[in-house]
């Protein structure tokens, strides 16, 4: 299937080679901003999350929007992540973190809770830091159960990932970044001071290192060794990385991707160096506001705040589908 999905998005990219069209070519009849892009584990179909409350989804080979979409109550939609068969989206979509069914446009059960939330590499299993009380919880997504509750309080929270190995949950907000136990639910350590505002934090894929952006610009933190970790990103170019607000590893760990108000830039977290050339605004109205891997690490796909969603090839950032200008 991987082969298969590479050789049909690199035909692609060929295609947008010789057509040559505008990557940040603006369209007025764009309506709502991007919030967030999800792709599906066989990198056909992209789910983008919109301001309006919004799920809709692309079919990336035929460059053409699904009927289907899902709503929610006008708020900010946030998909996370599919699950592996892809006919469930989880993430806050409307009252709450829910999983929905994705072709009959529901919401399956109640939502698990409110707040920021990530999921494990298996789906099975959701951490959400609640917005009110501050509580993080793990929640079974099949039962749609609270299996343990790390914290009672604390927060605000602004970020919370899960490990890829699944040993692993963090959490970042005033108290800095906090670890715990996937399995014991006991604290690792002791809180990171994080330097104040926290944009986002991300596990590398072998689970070993958390890239953390705060007001210094974007660190590694070791799990392991509980200290930060060399390279500092941008030697001379911490400016950079200041106002970042996504952070992401690529699946073979090999590029740190920082997102912000400078733009997009390509890090290699082994030295701290640019690996490529960096994708930046082309004006106010076209700032990158979300940023997904597709599950092969060959593209990517990129979100404005006018409401465009793009793919490009990972190699030579080249535009393989869109700009997708959302329909009501």
């Amino acid at each position: 299937m991987a082969s298969r999905v590479t050789a049909r998005l690199a035909l692609l990219a060929v295609v947008a080679a010789l057509a040559a069209p505008a990557a940040h070519a603006a369209h007025p009849d764009a309506a709502v901003g991007v919030d967030a892009v999800v792709f599906t584990s066989d990198g056909l179909t992209l789910a983008v999350g919109s301001s309006d409350g919004a799920v809709r989804f692309w079919d990336l080979p035929t460059g053409r929007q699904v009927d289907a979409t899902l709503a929610g109550a006008g708020q900010a939609a946030l998909p996370i992540a599919f699950s592996r068969d892809g006919h469930t989206l989880f993430g806050s979509i409307g009252d709450g973190v829910s999983a929905w069914d994705v072709e009959a446009g529901k919401e399956q059960g109640t939502a698990f809770a409110h707040g920021e939330a990530a999921i494990s590499f298996d789906r099975r299993t959701l951490a959400v830091a609640d917005s009110a009380g501050g509580a993080i919880a793990l929640w079974n997504t099949t039962t749609h159960s609270r299996t343990a509750t790390l914290e009672q309080s604390g927060g605000p929270w602004r970020a919370v990932a899960l490990s890829p190995d699944g040993k692993t949950v963090a959490a970042a907000g005033s108290r800095g970044l906090v670890l715990w136990d996937a399995r014991t639910h006991r604290r690792i350590g002791r809180p990171v001071d994080a330097g104040g505002h926290v944009g986002g934090i991300a596990f590398s894929p072998d689970s070993r290192t958390i890239a953390l952006s705060d007001a210094h610009g974007v660190r590694l933190w070791s799990v392991k060794k509980q200290a930060y970790a060399t390279p500092v990103l941008g030697p001379g170019k911490t400016a950079l990385t200041k106002g970042t607000s996504i952070v992401v590893f690529s699946p073979d760990g090999g590029e740190l991707v920082t997102v912000g108000t400078q733009g997009v830039f390509f890090w290699d977290p082994r030295n701290g160096k640019q690996v490529a050339p960096e994708l930046t605004k082309a004006g106010p109205a076209s700032q990158i506001t979300a940023f997904a891997f597709g599950p092969n690490g060959m593209n990517f796909a990129t979100g404005t705040r006018d409401g465009h969603t793009s793919v490009w090839s990972r190699l030579g950032h080249v535009l393989i589908a869109g700009p997708f200008a959302a329909k009501p």
